[in-house]
């Protein structure tokens, strides 16, 4: 269930029947993003107000998307949670009023805000997010080295104007995205007095602030009316750090779609629990750590500044701006990227390069500590593993065995006759040989449900070896390739689940193991289809090990040149160790 069918399948409960819950805030919390800014009034007083059913039919006649970008896809799921609030019982006497907005691009702020009333119940304080609008996203990224943002002074005045309007109600504070961090924010900065009508601030998914925001004697009064949401795969939640133990979310999205409240998955009248974040989710979290810990607050202000400089020069104000013309938005970015000092030009390279490298070490970490629990999936697994270790730790034996791949590679693709026999003869050893690995592997792991794939792989290999040798003894001449197409199909599909299986256990799946899987499949649907294509597997060998060859020496060199990166990247995570 999400949130519309929530909304659907409580439409007839009053909030006598079943008080206000986190669910309940959230779709109140969507209202913020709507398209308001010439509709509530601003008035906080709450004399003058509008109804949800106004609201619908303001936007009916006045909101038209652009159906072709990906903004028009998250507001259409926005009017749906709108739609769905105007049919129900529950929220049909709601009341809107007290809107206030503030844009301004050259003091790179993005605010609004607004009052939400069930009437005779709750008061809601919602803050929105980040909009359409660039300034907006411009004020996100200034959490990077600033911290504070423009628009949380902003969110404080307005909530200390609430406070003021004498009524003496307690209210909720709440916040999707940035919303969220504006609320918290605000929520600081009253007086002890107004802090003790705040019945609650709740945060989803929201960026985070900085450590010692929390030792802040506004902070710690209002601790313990904080409740932080985070998707499991969250993106936006990660950065920074959050002010209590988030609760984390089942989504039924994707990466950076999670972050859409409408994908949230619902049990009874909460959100559905999971233990924790996603594999993605805690990487990016210390990929972001690390590289705003190695560049420092003034060269990612300069990056920024650079980029969103870019970004005005184009001359687009609005995410649906590029959408709308997106190839004269490439035509200027190209343009103003060619306006850039050389010097500037190589320093945002570096930085994004930067960000990459450390993604990819603190991904080959988590892989290495997979192997660790699972030890390895197959003997090929296990090599290129070793290999890739090797790699890691950036010795010239990298180097040398990077050449001798390459030099195997080469003399493989000159050499005009290539005796099917003899790879016929290296299949069926290596064949065996990976069975009795899997075999082993399985019977030492403890016959766990992830490892009966390594039963499995191990009796096909060693009857596909007896079979490859039986039909070699009577003569056939088409066993190879048959054999061989089987095997790799077959051996395909179970790594395939494996690796599924370690996504599913909330693992890293390593990459190159998973396009290993694919090519297999594909290569064994060929093999089977057309068995003359055999004569060209000694050619994608060859291929095979002058890339791996390449990749090793490449990595060397790159280690060589980022020393310092990573060794400063080994020094934070002994760090965080201890």
């Amino acid at each position: 269930m999400r949130l519309v069918d929530y909304i659907a399948a409580h439409s007839s409960q009053t909030f006598d029947d079943m008080p206000l819950n986190e669910v309940d805030i959230a779709a109140l919390t969507e209202l913020s993003n709507l398209e308001l800014d010439d509709l509530v009034p601003a008035d906080l007083t709450g004399e003058a107000w509008v109804s949800l059913s106004q609201v619908q039919a303001w936007l009916a006649k006045n909101y038209q998307a652009n159906t072709r970008d990906i903004w028009h896809f998250i507001s259409q799921g926005r009017h749906a949670v709108l739609d769905a609030l105007v049919e129900t019982e529950r929220f049909r006497q709601v009341r809107l009023y007290g809107f206030r907005s503030l844009l301004d691009q050259e003091k790179a702020v993005q605010f609004a805000a607004l009052m939400v009333e069930i009437p005779g119940y709750k008061k809601l304080v919602i803050f929105r997010g980040t909009d359409n609008h660039i300034v907006g996203w411009q004020e996100n990224f200034m959490l990077a080295y600033k911290k504070t943002m423009p628009s949380q002074k902003a969110a404080g005045r307005y909530l200390t104007e609430v406070m003021d309007q004498g009524d003496q109600d307690q209210v909720i504070i709440a916040g999707h995205s940035k919303g969220g961090n504006l609320a918290l924010a605000a929520a600081i900065q009253q007086s002890a007095s107004d802090q003790g009508l705040i019945e609650g601030i709740y945060v989803l998914d929201s960026p985070g602030f900085y450590e010692e925001t929390f030792e802040q004697a506004g902070f710690k009064r209002i601790q313990s009316k904080v409740y932080e949401y985070l998707p499991e795969d969250s993106l936006i939640g990660i950065i920074l750090h959050t002010a209590t133990a988030p609760t984390i979310i089942k989504s039924g999205g994707i990466s950076l779609l999670q972050h859409l409240l409408q994908l949230w998955e619902i049990e009874g009248d909460q959100f559905k629990r999971v233990e924790s974040t996603t594999v993605t989710s805690q990487l990016s979290q210390e990929t972001l750590n690390i590289w705003m810990k190695w560049h420092g607050p003034e060269e990612i202000e300069l990056l920024l500044t650079l980029l969103f400089d870019a970004l005005y020069n184009t001359g687009v104000l609005r995410l649906t701006d590029i959408s709308e013309h997106f190839r004269t938005f490439i035509n200027r970015l190209y343009s103003e990227a060619r306006k850039l000092e050389p010097e500037e030009r190589r320093f945002m390279v570096k930085a994004i390069n930067d960000l990459l490298l450390i993604w990819e070490d603190l991904h080959q970490d988590r892989l290495y500590q997979v192997q660790s629990r699972h030890k390895s999936l197959s003997l090929s697994a296990e090599v290129h593993l070793r290999l890739n270790r090797l790699n890691r730790d950036q010795s010239l034996a990298s180097v040398l065995i990077g050449c001798v791949l390459m030099m195997m590679g080469v003399f493989l693709f000159l050499e005009p006759d290539k005796d099917l026999h003899i790879f016929a003869v290296a299949f069926l050893l290596g064949t065996a040989l990976s069975g009795i690995w899997d075999l082993r592997h399985f019977y030492q792991a403890g016959r766990k449900h992830l490892h009966y794939g390594n039963l499995l792989t191990g009796c096909f290999s060693i009857l596909t070896c007896i079979w490859g040798i039986y039909d070699y003894i009577q003569g056939s001449q088409q066993i190879f390739p048959y054999v061989l197409g089987g095997w790799m199909l077959g051996m395909g599909l179970v790594r395939a689940y494996q690796f599924f299986r370690l996504r599913y256990e909330d693992s890293p799946v390593p990459i190159w193991g998973s396009l290993l899987s694919l090519a297999g499949i594909l290569l064994g649907l060929l093999l089977v289809g057309h068995p003359d294509f055999s004569l060209y597997l000694p050619d994608l060998l060859a291929l095979a090990f002058i890339v791996q060859g390449i990749q090793m020496i490449v990595s060397y060199l790159i280690y060589r040149k980022e020393s310092d990166l990573y060794r400063f990247i080994d020094r934070v995570k002994h760090e965080h160790m201890d």
